[in-house]
C-alpha cells in the first residue's frame, strides 16, 4: 500500500467532525494530562486541574480515573500559608472526599503526599484513610505542628501507621513553623523506626525528638534547616555518624551554649560527595562551628557555600574537607566574602566548574585571578572548564574579556610543565538595576570573543526591580 493509499485510508476511518484530539491513544492523553495537571495533585484548588479534566467528557474521564499515577501525588494545603488564598475551597466536606478519591483511584501505586498546613483542616476520618494506606507511602511531607496533632489527637492514626508499615518510605519532610520543643520521643520512635528504606530527610526546625526517633543507617540525602542541636538527646553523635550519608545540606542551624555540643568521635564520611553549608554571621568562635571537629570528609567533590560574609566562620569546615581539596570538582559560592571566595579557589585547586552568585566584587575577583595568573609561576584553576557567574551592571565586561582572553592565552602554553585546561563554557547573568541600562551590546561582544576562542557562551540578563527603585529614589 503506498503511502497516500494509507493516509486515505486512515482519513475514511475517522470522521473528519471529530476533533483531532479524539484521534490520540489513550496513552499519548495519559502523557499530556500528566504534564498539564497541577502536580502534585491539590486537594484545596478549585478549577484548573485534574478535578475539571474528568468533567470535559466520558472518554476522558475513564483515562483519567482509569490511571493510578495520575492521582497518586496530591496535597492537602496552601504551602502553610495564613491566611489561604482567596480561591481556595473551604468546603471541608468535599476536600475530605477528595483524598478518598485519590486514595481509592491511585490504587497500588506509590504514594507522595504532602500535608501543608499548620493546623487540621480535614475531618480525622480523612488522616486516618490516608494512615490505613501507609504500606504505599513513597514521600511524606508535613508541618510538624500538624504531625504532633495527628499522633497525639486523631485516633488510630498511629496504630495504623505501625500495622501498615512504612516499608516503602524513601523520603520524608518534617517542617516545623517555629522552633519548638515538642515532641514524644518514644511515640516517634515506635513509629519511624520501621521505615527501614529511608534514604531522604529533610528537617526544617525540628526539635531533638524527632532526629531521635529516625533510622539513620540508609539516609544518603540529610537537609537540615534552622534545627536546634542539644546535646541533652546527643543530636550531633546521631546525624555525624550516618553512615551511608552521601549529600549533606547544612542550613543555619543553632545552638546557644558550648557545653550543649558533646564531644564526638570523629567520623569518616567516605560517601559524602555535596555539601551545601549556610551560616548567619557568625565568628568560628560560636559553638556552632564545632560540630564540624566530627567530621572527616575525604571524597567530596561538590561544594556549594551560601551566605558566608565571615571569613573565619568558615574555617571548620574547611578543616573538615581538607583531605578532599584534590577531588572537589564543582564550586558554587552565593552571597560570600571575596577572601573566603579567594581562600577556597585556593585550596580547592581542582575545580571544574565554578559558580559566582551575588559575590559582593565579582569583577575584582576576576581580575585577582587573571593578575596571579599572569604574574605567578603557579596557575590558579588550572583545570577550570566551565564559570557561571552573575553580575550587575555593565561593569563586568572589561574583567570578562580579559579572563577570557588570559585563560585560553595559558592553555596554549604552560608554566614549569604544568597544562591548563582551556575553557569550554561560559554563562553569564547580568542583574539589571539601573534605568537606561541594556547590557545586551556587552553580552554579544562577549559571545562574539567566546566563537573566536572556542568557548561556548550564553547570555541573559535579569531586571533588578528593587533595587531599581531603590536607586531612582537616592539609596546607592
Amino acid at each position: 500500500m503506498t503511502c497516500s493509499a494509507a493516509m486515505n485510508t486512515f482519513l475514511v476511518g475517522n470522521s473528519s467532525s471529530d476533533p483531532p484530539i479524539s484521534r490520540l491513544l489513550d496513552e499519548l492523553l495519559v502523557d499530556i494530562f500528566s504534564r498539564i495537571c497541577l502536580h502534585p495533585i491539590s486537594i484545596t484548588v478549585g478549577p484548573g486541574d485534574i478535578w475539571d479534566i474528568q468533567q470535559v467528557c466520558k472518554r476522558w474521564r475513564r483515562v483519567v480515573r482509569g490511571t493510578p499515577t495520575l492521582w497518586s501525588t496530591f496535597n492537602v494545603g496552601d504551602s502553610g500559608l495564613l491566611p489561604p488564598r482567596p480561591d481556595l475551597i473551604v468546603d471541608l466536606d468535599i476536600m475530605n472526599l477528595r483524598v478518598q478519591e485519590c486514595l481509592l483511584l491511585s490504587k497500588m501505586a506509590p504514594l507522595s503526599i504532602s500535608f501543608l498546613e499548620v493546623r487540621s483542616v480535614l475531618a480525622h476520618g480523612a488522616y486516618t484513610d490516608v494512615a490505613d494506606h501507609a504500606n504505599r507511602w513513597l514521600s511524606f511531607t508535613v508541618t510538624g505542628e500538624l504531625l504532633s496533632y495527628m499522633l497525639a489527637s486523631v485516633a488510630r492514626f498511629s496504630d495504623l501507621l505501625k500495622r501498615r508499615g512504612l516499608a516503602e518510605l524513601r523520603a520524608l519532610t518534617i517542617k516545623y513553623n517555629s522552633t519548638s520543643n515538642y515532641g514524644d520521643s518514644e511515640l516517634l520512635y515506635d513509629i519511624f523506626q520501621i521505615a527501614t528504606a529511608l534514604e531522604e530527610v529533610f528537617l526544617v526546625r525540628s526539635p531533638p525528638a524527632i532526629f531521635i526517633a529516625l533510622p539513620w543507617t540508609k539516609v544518603r540525602i540529610l537537609t537540615i534547616e534552622e534545627c536546634n542541636i542539644t546535646s541533652g538527646h546527643n543530636v550531633v553523635s546521631v546525624f555525624c555518624a550516618i553512615p551511608s550519608l552521601e549529600v549533606l545540606k547544612w542550613k543555619n542551624n543553632f545552638t546557644w551554649q558550648e557545653e550543649w555540643i558533646p564531644r564526638t568521635q570523629v567520623t569518616t564520611h567516605s560517601s559524602l560527595h555535596s555539601l551545601t553549608v549556610e551560616e548567619s554571621i557568625h565568628s568560628h568562635e560560636h559553638p556552632r562551628h564545632k560540630i564540624w571537629s566530627s567530621f572527616h570528609i575525604p571524597s567530596l567533590t561538590e561544594l556549594r557555600i551560601l551566605k558566608h560574609f565571615n571569613d573565619s566562620a568558615f574555617l571548620p569546615v574547611l578543616r573538615a574537607i581538607q583531605d578532599s581539596a584534590n577531588t572537589v570538582k564543582n564550586l558554587y559560592v552565593e552571597f560570600c566574602s571575596d577572601n573566603l571566595l579567594l581562600n577556597a579557589v585556593k585550596q580547592l585547586p581542582n575545580i571544574e566548574e565554578l559558580s559566582l552568585t551575588y559575590i559582593p566584587n565579582s569583577t575584582e575577583i576576576l581580575s585577582e585571578l587573571i593578575w596571579k595568573q599572569n604574574t605567578t609561576t603557579e596557575n590558579l584553576l588550572p583545570y577550570l572548564r566551565r564559570l557561571k557567574i552573575l553580575l550587575r551592571d555593565d561593569h563586568f565586561i572589561y574583567s570578562m574579556v580579559e579572563f577570557m582572553r588570559s585563560r585560553s592565552m595559558a592553555a596554549s602554553t604552560a608554566k614549569d610543565g604544568q597544562p591548563v585546561s582551556p575553557l569550554e563554557f561560559v554563562k553569564c547573568t547580568v542583574v539589571v538595576c539601573r534605568e537606561g541600562y541594556d547590557p545586551e551590546s556587552s553580552l554579544n561582544q562577549l559571545k562574539c570573543l567566546g566563537e573566536e576562542l572556542g568557548i561556548k557562551f550564553e547570555g541573559a540578563m535579569i531586571i533588578d526591580s528593587f533595587l531599581m527603585h531603590q536607586r531612582s529614589i537616592g539609596y546607592s
